[in-house]
């Protein structure tokens, strides 16, 4: 499995969180699309999250 991925710890599972987190507010400062939140939903063998957009 990818690095990323990598979460055993809850200091591992936090970096990954806030990873992600920062990657979503990329990608939506990139499209210029107006969002209210981010909500994690699970992990596979991606990351699946939801925005809600304003």
């Amino acid at each position: 499995m990818n690095e990323f991925f990598q979460f055993e710890t809850e200091e591992q599972r936090c970096a990954l969180l806030a990873k992600a987190k920062r990657i979503a507010i990329s990608a939506l400062q990139q499209y210029n699309l107006g969002w209210v939140e981010i909500e994690f939903i699970g992990i596979s063998d991606r990351l699946h999250i939801k925005l809600g957009l304003a």
